[in-house]
């Protein structure tokens, strides 16, 4: 994931957006590890990160595939505050396309 935060911020300081394939990558991974307690923090802040490079609607996307076979509720519980960070930094508008899906995702964890 340090890798991951480094290719972010490279891409980032370069104003250059990150593959696509790549970004999705990464989501999956941040999610996949979100609920791990030593590696919760890292995984919300490269999901931030991700954001920055790529657009937020394919990430959250991406995010919301992954959550659907995280049923964890420590899992789902961490990524609704990393969607509350989210809306802080970027501010909910940036989320685009992707309102509905988050829409749908609350309505499913709730």
């Amino acid at each position: 994931m340090e890798l991951c935060l480094a290719l972010c911020d490279y891409h980032e300081n370069q104003s250059v957006p990150i593959a696509t394939w790549a970004a999705r990558d990464m989501a999956t991974l941040a999610c996949s590890k979100i609920a791990d307690k030593k590696l919760s923090p890292m995984s919300k802040s490269l999901l931030l990160s991700v954001c920055a490079v790529q657009a937020p609607h394919l990430i959250f996307g991406q995010a919301f595939v992954t959550m659907a076979e995280i049923k964890s509720p420590v899992a789902q519980e961490e990524f609704l505050l990393w969607m509350k960070a989210f809306a802080m930094e970027f501010g909910a508008g940036a989320i685009g396309p992707g309102l509905n899906d988050s829409v749908v995702f609350l309505l499913e964890v709730s």
